[in-house]
């Protein structure tokens, strides 16, 4: 069954809540910051309630899963694709902002559904599909789902990783991985056209460099001939020491996969307005990698 993401939107006019939050998206501040490439910030402090989200595992155990059917909202609408239920975002970070979740309430997980990932971009070919492991930025761990967004695509950081040759770790007929350092962070690219074969490279790639699915940011994107790009972020930390500073010193963000990719959204107005290149520089440095080489060393 084919994704009528516009239907979804439409109704959106029978959902006041929701409605609402997308139409406050037309005064959400931006401005960009210098860094290479570019970091853009988003003001918008209906996100809050993501950005501050209480992810241990007793707090999630405590409150009921807001992704499961029975405890969504009455007036969110969905469409069924496989064993998914996709969903308008209700706290939107962009105009187009899907999330995609499991039918069943089963824990975050990239284990099992590379080729759904993949399928989904080819699906949704307009939107960069995206997901946060369940220990850097999910605010629902203990539920499975993927989110979308149309204008993820235009990420600088994103447009630098898949530019770039970067460094062969997998290449067969099944396609190919290389490892990029373009951005600044590190970044293992995924090149397939078969979503089977996507899954089999990615498993040799969570192998070859001992990757924690609960610790990685994903995003796929499809070209118009069909091929899918997937790029893993692996990470090393969930937020960064800005997040739980005092005073002046504190920064209200929580780095997800938006983040990661250079689009850094701040619910408070002074983090908006004080952060500089050098402290975006800093932030993604204290949650990514820099490079394979220190990804191999610190899993020896």
């Amino acid at each position: 069954m084919s994704i009528d993401a516009h239907t979804l939107f439409d109704s959106l006019t029978s959902w006041p809540e929701a409605r609402d939050n997308y139409m406050a998206l037309d005064s959400v501040e931006q401005r960009t910051l210098p860094t290479t490439p570019a970091t853009r910030l988003f003001f918008n402090p209906a996100r809050v309630r993501s950005t501050a989200a209480k992810v241990d595992a007793e707090s999630v155990r405590r409150r009921p899963c807001f992704l499961c059917r029975p405890n969504r909202p009455a007036r969110q609408e969905y469409v069924l694709w496989r064993d998914y239920e996709v969903l308008v975002n209700p706290f939107p970070i962009f105009p187009h902002h899907l999330t995609i979740v499991s039918s069943i309430h089963v824990p975050q997980s990239l284990t099992g559904r590379v080729a759904d990932l993949f399928a989904l971009a080819v699906e949704l070919p307009q939107y960069a599909v995206f997901f946060n492991g369940g220990q850097c930025g999910a605010s629902a761990p203990d539920h499975a789902h993927f989110q979308a967004a149309m204008e993820l695509r235009e990420s600088e950081v994103l447009r630098a990783i898949l530019d770039d040759g970067g460094k062969p770790i997998v290449s067969n007929a099944d396609g190919l991985v290389v490892a990029s350092e373009a951005s600044g962070r590190l970044a293992y690219h995924i090149v397939c056209h078969d979503a089977m074969r996507a899954a089999g490279l990615f498993a040799t790639l969570a192998t070859l460099r001992t990757l924690d699915e609960n610790m990685l940011n994903a995003v796929a994107t499809c070209r118009r001939d069909g091929t899918v790009d997937i790029v893993i972020v692996p990470r090393r930390r969930f937020r960064p020491w800005q997040f739980d500073a005092q005073g002046e010193a504190q920064i209200m963000i929580s780095p997800a996969t938006v983040e990661v990719l250079g689009l850094f959204v701040l619910p408070r107005r002074e983090d908006f307005e004080k952060i500089s290149a050098a402290d975006a520089i800093d932030i993604i440095s204290q949650v990514c990698f820099t490079s394979d080489n220190e990804l191999t060393i610190s899993n020896k």
